[in-house]
């Protein structure tokens, strides 16, 4: 299992980036889900990513359910499950893929 997060695209260094578009508000996740039996092509598993706060509370799902072995990402937009903005802080971004986790920090500032 491979886990790359935080990845968080940066606007301005896209070519003919809008000089008002420089600051990202969003956090791109990448992620690989490995094949669950060797040679078994595509044979997906189950995964979970989601995002908790400092006090250990889950505020965002942001994948749950199978997914196809293979590289994929999925994209934070800083809200919780309510749709309310996440304040500035230290969060927390765990996969489970299977039966195995892995869990990366990030920082949120606002």
């Amino acid at each position: 299992m491979v886990v790359r997060a935080p990845v968080t695209r940066d606007p301005c260094t896209a070519p003919a980036a809008p000089a008002s578009d420089c600051i990202s508000t969003t956090t791109g996740i990448g992620f690989y889900v490995p094949a669950q039996e060797k040679g078994s092509v595509g044979a997906g598993q189950d995964v979970e990513i989601a995002i908790y706060n400092a006090a250990g509370q889950r505020i965002k799902t942001l994948v749950s359910g199978e997914l196809e072995a293979g590289h994929h990402q999925v994209i934070w937009d800083g809200r919780t499950e309510h749709g309310a903005i996440a304040a500035s802080g230290i969060y927390f971004c765990r996969l489970t893929v299977g039966e195995r986790a892995a869990t990366r920090s990030m920082v949120m500032v606002r």
